[in-house]
């Protein structure tokens, strides 16, 4: 806020006395508070930080969920070699009809866990891919009010040097200057006209 009175008390300051640049002035501090606040106000490194955060915690997350399915793949293999033993002492009647159901019920319920634990990494995936985005998004609005900015900062430029162009009489060499006659104060002068030598 202190930074906003600042800039409102230089633009009073110089308000109706920059004459014909007052409004390419009025212009360029526009898009110059706009930048400023975009980088001062923090709100946009702030969310960027934020961003950055949330995708090491899903880079976390994915890591675990991997390791999740490398666990469950070791003991739905056990799980199978374990049926395939049940299944032979079924057919040897060591072990009851019931008890191979019972196992190839365990079996199955431990299979459909493996694309429960696969459409968690693939929603991890895609939400790491959004926080991604949004920082794209995030720096390419940055980059935009920069560009904004830069454009209007040389747009001013050339809006000064065509000022002094017409108003400041400048000496294209260093020397002693001599009037040619005499001048008066708000003094009309013709374009080319020799004033000094």
């Amino acid at each position: 806020e202190n930074s906003n009175t600042n800039n409102s008390i230089n633009n009073e300051k110089f308000q109706n006395k920059l004459g014909e640049l007052q409004i390419p002035y009025q212009t360029f501090i526009g898009t110059y508070i706009t930048f400023h606040d975009y980088l001062r106000s923090g709100f946009f490194l702030r969310k960027k930080t934020m961003l950055a955060k949330d995708v090491v915690n899903l880079q976390k997350q994915y890591e675990i969920l991997q390791h999740q399915k490398e666990l469950l793949s070791q003991d739905l293999a056990l799980s199978n070699e374990s049926f395939t033993v049940n299944e032979s002492l079924a057919k040897e009647k060591i072990i009851s009809a019931l008890d191979l159901r019972n196992e190839k019920s365990k079996l199955i319920s431990k299979q459909l866990s493996m694309p429960q634990v696969n459409a968690s990494i693939i929603s991890n995936e895609g939400s790491q891919n959004e926080k991604e985005k949004e920082i794209a998004e995030l720096e390419n609005q940055i980059k935009i009010q920069k560009d904004i900015f830069i454009q209007s900062l040389n747009t001013f430029k050339s809006q000064i040097q065509a000022w002094e162009y017409k108003y400041v009489l400048r000496s294209p060499i260093s020397g002693t200057l001599s009037y040619m006659g005499f001048l008066q104060e708000n003094q009309e002068i013709k374009m080319s006209q020799a004033l000094f030598s």
